[in-house]
């Protein structure tokens, strides 16, 4: 009797033991650019570059480029003009070993934007480092700053450096985070003196034992000059971490970072550089540096809080037709 019943009886009878719900997957997004427009997390970059070489990689719009610390200027060259997003984050200061006389780095800016780019743009690429870990009793080198810039050195985003930190027992001042805005002016060095403003490179005291200035976008970072002390981080071309005198400080992070001195941190490298921290008889940490972004660029934000090597994301977001 069943089979001949009517086929919407037969369909209701179904209904009635079997339950077609089923659950509802994750919300998910297939491409970056999806992921942003939906509020979602971006997904994994899909390549890495870990080599200091000229790269000319064509990308589908979802594609993201990583690229790390690897202390030299890497290159990439645009193939498709379209929008790009960039992630940009610098290297963290220095921290003086653990004991009495220790203090922690500051930590690095990540900035993120939005770039129109056209075809055929080779970008120059600097990814910061963190300084390394001083001796008990001795100031750290400040982290380096991370840059975007082109062939033409026309400056897309800086990413400011943490300060390094120093040796005040029992008053240890930690390294400066770098600046959380697009402020043109960096940080001073505590019990230092003035950071970088307008895209120059921090200051540093003419004392025993101080720490460097960072680097700025234009100039490198002020040296002491006297005995134990940091020397001041270095501008483009070559962005290298200022180095110190004693060999239980450390030096500036590759980007700019000051080295540090026997008692002072060094600067952050960024678009302009942290002032150098203090000397033997008021030590002082090292500031930390200054952002940028073109005003071509948009969507752009500041964070702070990194710590470690920097890294430089670029995802595709759209492309015009050839």
């Amino acid at each position: 009797m069943f089979f001949n019943a009517p086929l919407t009886t037969l369909l209701l009878a179904l209904a009635s033991v079997t339950d077609f719900t089923t659950a509802k997957p994750a919300p998910r997004c297939s491409t970056n650019a999806e992921c942003i427009r939906r509020g979602l997390p971006i997904r994994s970059p899909s390549k890495r570059a870990f080599h200091n070489s000229n790269l000319r990689a064509r990308q589908a719009p979802s594609d993201a480029l990583s690229f790390d610390y690897t202390g030299a200027v890497a290159t990439y060259t645009i193939e498709s003009a379209g929008d790009y997003l960039f992630t940009v984050q610098a290297g963290s200061g220095g921290m003086t070993s653990a004991g009495d006389y220790s203090s922690i780095g500051g930590t690095a800016a990540q900035v993120n934007a939005t770039i129109f780019l056209n075809a055929n743009t080779v970008l120059n690429l600097v990814v910061g480092a963190q300084a390394g870990t001083a001796s008990s009793g001795f100031g750290a080198g400040g982290g380096g700053g991370s840059f975007v810039y082109t062939t033409d050195n026309d400056l897309l985003i800086a990413a400011g450096g943490g300060g390094g930190g120093e040796t005040a027992y029992p008053n240890t001042h930690p390294g400066a985070d770098a600046n959380s805005d697009f402020s043109t002016s960096a940080s001073a060095g505590s019990t230092g003196v003035a950071g970088g403003t307008g895209g120059n490179g921090g200051s540093a005291l003419t004392e025993y034992g101080a720490g460097g200035g960072g680097a700025g976008w234009l100039s490198s970072g002020s040296t002491p000059g006297t005995s134990s002390s940091g020397n001041g981080g270095s501008t483009k071309p070559s962005w290298t971490g200022g180095t110190t005198t004693t060999g239980a400080s450390t030096a500036g992070g590759f980007g700019g970072g000051g080295g540090g001195g026997s008692n002072g941190g060094g600067g952050g490298g960024g678009y302009s550089g942290g002032g150098g921290g203090g000397q033997y008889y008021a030590p002082g940490s090292g500031g930390g540096g200054a952002n940028y972004l073109t005003a071509a660029g948009t969507d752009g934000s500041v964070t702070i809080g990194h710590t470690g090597n920097g890294v430089i994301i670029i995802t595709q977001l759209t492309a015009e037709a050839p």
